[in-house]
């Protein structure tokens, strides 16, 4: 392949290579940067984090069925393809949320979702109320 010297000053072959090679870069810095800061900021364990910490493994066993699921139901509707994805999305996390929730509060099913067994069950526990 021949190249000119109007091809490199016009867009041509090397500054299209030079210019995605620099937005590469600029990219990686870029969540280099977001992670760095959320190393720095958010290493307090607040009761959000704890329960999000939990929830990664469930979530992520159970999204891909939700996915497939909602959208084979979704299959044939003839839907606007922006209302289907905001159905798959919020169908998905809906379902992830509660499947967590229930899978959190039976002990039989915390192994099987990769959670530890709950010292004592969740549903029964009852919080101390001061006396009156």
């Amino acid at each position: 392949m021949r190249i000119v010297p109007d091809q490199i000053w016009h867009g041509g072959l090397p500054l299209n290579i030079y210019a995605g090679f620099g937005y590469g870069c600029y990219q990686w810095f870029c969540i280099v940067a977001v992670l760095g800061f959320a190393r720095r900021w958010l290493t307090a364990d607040t009761a959000p984090r704890c329960y999000l910490t939990d929830a990664i493994f469930p979530y992520y066993i159970v999204h891909q069925t939700a996915i497939i699921v909602i959208a084979h139901a979704l299959r044939g509707q003839d839907l606007p393809a922006w209302l289907e994805a905001s159905i798959v999305i919020a169908g998905t996390a809906a379902t992830c949320a509660l499947a967590y929730e229930i899978i959190r509060r039976v002990n039989i099913l915390r192994p099987l979702f990769g959670l530890k067994l709950a010292s004592r069950p969740v549903l029964l526990t009852t919080r101390d109320q001061p006396a009156e």
